[in-house]
Parts: C-alpha cells; structure tokens; sequence
C-alpha cells in the first residue's frame, strides 16, 4: 500500500511496524522520491495548504547527490517557496556535456528525458539563455520524424518524453522553430489516442491531456480524454491505487482550462 509518512515523502511500500525504529532501503519503493516528486508537484497544482507538506519540501532539500532530472525536479519545486535552490542549479550546471545537453549524471552521454528537464529548471534559475540554448538546440535536433521524442535520439517516440519535452520547450522564449515543433508534437500526441479518449493507462493520459490543453482547442479530443481519466478514479479517490498515477491524474485536472 501507498501512503505518505511523517517524514515527508510518499510511497512505502506498506506501513511500517509500529515498533521498528530503524528503516533500511528495503523498506519502500525504489520508486519513492519520484512518486513523491509528483506528489508535491500536484499539491503546489491544486494550491493545498503548504502547511499540510511542509516537511516535504524539507525532506526534498535535504538531497544533496541525485541524478540530473531528479535535481533538476527539486530545484523547480523549490523555486515555488521561498527556499534557496541556487546550489541545485550550480550542481545542475555540472552535468553539462559538450553539446550543451545532459545525461543521467556527471559524465554520462546525453538524453532527452534529462536535457528536457534540465531545461526546465535552468529556465527557472535564471540560467543565462546561452546555456539554455544549447538543450533547446538537441531538443529540436532529436524530434522524430513522426514529430514524438524518445528517450535518445532514433529511439521511438513514446507519450511520455514527448510530453516532458513538449513542457520544456514550452518554458523557452517562444520562436517560429519552437512554435512548429510543438505543433507538430501536438499532432504526434492526437495520433496515439485511442477511440476510448485514453492512450491507454493513467500516467500517459494525464500527461497527454496535460499538454494538449495548452496546444490544441479541439474540445472534443479533450473532453474525451478528461471524462475517461475522470472515469478511472476508485472509490478510494486514488488512480490505480498507486500514488504516481494519482499525483499525475491531479496534475492534469488541475490545469484544465
């Protein structure tokens, strides 16, 4: 079961036993801080009273060393309080490769996922657009020609790094190129929905129905998409009972137009 904790964060893989005092790795999801990511990101969303979290945001600044889009996560969640996130940024900025994308880490080789994320929070830091337009640069260079985006560059386009790089170029100053790229990925995004509204599971609807209610006025594909996310909520008010699911299905109701 999925719960969130005192500690701040989401996601154990079951309460805990009440007279256990110590927790190893073991004890939750490998999945944890990303689930708790999206869970903060949907609670800043819907406007819930930070005070209800507050030790989340406390939890999350507490991680010095994590991969670059997870970094990169935290220092955009923490630019919407009134935390310091200037040292998330400078660390950030050192996993920048040559090309002016980034990869998982320090040193390793580019991808889409990361430098789109990257992106983001660089946008958010204030980074000079120098830098910025190095990642905006690969983001253009590695759309498909059926207009998605996969993981690296000739992979697949796949819903979800569509979507994120659709958010990343969304944040840039907004050019003809840019402008065209979107379009484009917008129409990438309506060929993989399918007759019931959905693209077919929870997570890439919500992210689907997220960015196409800012690119696309055809109510009809997005009323379709929305009455069938709405429509896969329990009667416990969660999303496949999993916190992922539920964190992105409340992202997506809380920006629709």
């Amino acid at each position: 079961m999925s719960v969130r904790y005192g500690l701040g964060f989401w996601a154990l893989s079951a309460p805990p036993d009440p007279l256990q005092t110590e927790f190893t790795r073991d004890s939750f999801k490998p999945t944890y801080i990303r689930d708790s990511i999206e869970s903060i990101k949907a609670l800043q969303l819907i406007d819930f009273p930070v005070t209800d979290y507050e030790n989340s945001y406390i939890w999350l600044s507490r991680f010095a060393n994590l991969p670059t889009g997870q970094l990169a996560e935290k220092a955009i969640i923490l630019s919407r309080t009134a935390m310091d996130f200037s040292g998330d940024i400078s660390k950030l900025l050192l996993n920048k490769n040559p090309d002016g994308a980034f990869g998982g880490d320090k040193g390793y080789s580019s991808n889409i996922l990361d430098t789109a994320l990257a992106s983001k929070a660089l946008v958010v830091g204030g980074v000079d657009t120098s830098i910025t337009a190095g990642t905006v640069s690969y983001l253009l260079a590695t759309q498909n020609t059926d207009s998605g985006w996969g993981l690296v560059g000739g992979n697949g386009s796949h819903v979800y790094y569509t979507v994120i790089v659709m958010q990343a170029l969304e944040t840039q100053a907004q050019t003809p190129t840019i402008a065209n790229a979107l379009s484009h990925a917008t129409a990438y995004l309506l060929s993989q929905q399918l007759p019931d509204g959905s693209w077919g599971n929870v997570p890439d609807t919500a992210l689907a129905l997220m960015a196409i209610a800012k690119t696309t006025g055809d109510t009809t594909v997005r009323l379709a998409a929305l009455n069938w996310l709405i429509s896969q909520q329990l009667p416990n008010g969660s999303w496949n009972d999993d916190v992922y699911s539920t964190a992105l299905a409340l992202q997506a109701l809380a920006v629709w137009p």
